[in-house]
């Protein structure tokens, strides 16, 4: 491994077991928005909009 904190590779698993667990599993983190599965507008959302910006702006 990196020197990637661990939070963040238990965060990234955490959304790659979500997104096994829907109706078609294996899709990929972009999917799940593009397919509608993840709402990023929806207020339940909105932690993990921030925390997903978060990931990709360091």
């Amino acid at each position: 491994m990196s020197d990637r904190p661990i939070a963040a590779l238990s965060d990234k698993a955490k959304i790659h077991t979500w997104l096994t667990w829907q109706e078609e599993p294996g899709r990929q983190l972009h999917q799940a928005i593009t397919y509608k599965i993840l709402n990023p507008q929806h207020p339940k959302a909105q932690t993990f909009v921030k925390w997903f910006k978060t990931l990709y702006e360091r």
